[in-house]
């Protein structure tokens, strides 16, 4: 559900980019410059956020990871200026980062390795609920509601998941 819910805060950009642009006047030269800057920080992040989840208490990890994403999606939605809102997608890039290295420290813990392939394949398949949930309802909040909606609601959303998930996220099974 959290991972899912991570893609919720990252996906519903590509809906919104071409009414946001048109609307505040984005080339989309900038528009490559927004994109590249998240993947940027997302990919530095990654590896970083890789090494931390060895030393860190995955609940914790987690859940402000996807805190800190849904806040920058809530600030995203009030922005009006190309290069503050490259910044705040490339913070959403960093803060997305730490998402993946806890959820699989998580399944190596929590389940032993013949289970693994059936849990791994269920994580998995987060990611195509996320990007696909999420693409009906930025097309849905964009018809109605406007671009800034397509931030709004996954920022609320994924600010109750997160925490949520930090009252339900346990470590290790050691740690119960």
């Amino acid at each position: 559900i959290g991972y899912c819910v991570f893609y919720f805060t990252r996906k519903n950009i590509s809906p919104a980019l071409h009414v946001f642009s048109k609307e505040m006047g984005i080339s989309l030269l900038e528009l490559g410059i927004m994109g590249s800057v998240f993947y940027c920080t997302y990919g530095i992040g990654k590896f970083l956020s890789g090494c931390l989840t060895d030393k860190t208490n995955i609940r914790y990890l987690f859940t402000t990871g996807l805190l800190l994403a849904s806040i920058v999606n809530l600030i995203f939605g009030t922005l009006h200026t190309v290069w503050i809102m490259a910044f705040f997608w490339g913070l959403n890039g960093a803060f997305q980062s730490l998402g993946a290295p806890p959820c699989a420290k998580g399944l190596v813990y929590w389940f032993s390795p013949s289970e693994r392939a059936t849990k791994w394949t269920i994580w998995s398949s987060s990611h195509t609920a996320g990007t696909f949930t999420i693409g009906i309802i930025v097309a849905f909040l964009l018809k109605y509601y406007g671009w800034q909606a397509a931030f709004y609601v996954p920022g609320v959303i994924g600010v109750v998941v997160s925490l949520f998930l930090f009252t339900k996220l346990r470590d290790t099974p050691v740690s119960m």
